[in-house]
């Protein structure tokens, strides 16, 4: 993990500046093992106030990440607990999260 960590380089892309905050752009770059380069960019990644991600979005990703660790009940208990912070006392959402 580290050596790709390593070989992760951040570069300053001029050209999305003016772009920003109506848009939160950003480009990877990739090179393959062949030595070919393959660029993705985004203008309006998920989560951004132009593209915001959907609420079923990210509760799978919070199964999807939670689930393995403490089990699918659990994790539906705790995904159930935070969905309804408006309309429950604090105190009951971490009594959820902590037991």
């Amino acid at each position: 993990m580290t050596e790709l960590a390593r070989s992760i380089e951040i570069v300053h892309e001029p050209k999305h500046d003016s772009l920003y905050p109506k848009h939160f752009c950003g480009w990877a770059e990739v090179e393959t093992v062949g030595g070919k380069l393959e660029r993705g960019e985004v203008m309006d990644p998920s989560g951004t106030p132009a593209n915001p991600a959907m609420p079923e979005a990210l509760q799978k990703k919070f199964s999807q990440l939670v689930a393995p660790m403490i089990g699918g009940n659990r994790a539906a208990e705790v995904r159930g607990a935070f969905a309804h912070l408006g309309e429950v006392k604090a105190r009951k959402v971490v009594e959820t999260v902590a037991a």
